[in-house]
């Protein structure tokens, strides 16, 4: 159509480039063949340097394998999209969100099952401290010597016990 104004070279250059993601992101591997009809190149080393520009610019990121021809795409970037994707998208992002909310469940219990460890815990403290302070009452009210009359020497160390014995408990 002779209505359109004519392109500019840096606009052609982006059109190549944009060709060459939209390529890239319809096939993991590409003919050189293919990308020489799509854009009308005449050459491989055409299509070659294109690559390598397109992978400067972090378009896609692909090796170039001359033996076979064909240019391997590692990674594309995203471009609009298309109406025809976006039921896959949907699905996509309802599993992630699915996904997520079982890893929150996950970390909830997690946290459920560290807060009855440290309750349990706490309380655990408690009880063992309360134990430790009636026997500490115990031998206060007692004295140590009250405590050696009822056979409970064995915590006391064996210098004191010969020293209460030589003394008489006095």
């Amino acid at each position: 159509d002779n209505t359109l104004p004519q392109l500019t070279e840096p606009q052609l250059d982006k059109l190549k480039h944009l060709t060459l993601v939209s390529l890239a992101s319809e096939s993991k591997m590409l003919a050189y063949d293919d990308v020489r009809n799509e854009l009308g190149f005449n050459n491989d080393q055409q299509v070659e340097n294109l690559v390598i520009e397109s992978t400067y610019k972090k378009l896609i990121a692909a090796k170039l394998d001359q033996k076979r021809r064909v240019v391997e795409i590692n990674h594309v970037i995203g471009r609009d999209v298309r109406r025809e994707d976006l039921e896959d998208i949907y699905s996509k992002l309802e599993l992630w969100a699915e996904t997520c909310d079982e890893a929150l469940g996950d970390i909830s219990t997690e946290i459920d099952i560290a807060n009855n460890n440290a309750s349990a815990k706490k309380t655990l403290d408690f009880e063992f401290t309360k134990a430790q302070q009636a026997i500490h009452t115990e031998y206060s009210t007692e004295g140590i010597s009250g405590s050696l009359a009822r056979n409970d020497s064995q915590f006391i160390s064996n210098e004191y016990q010969r020293e209460e014995q030589r003394t008489g408990g006095s």
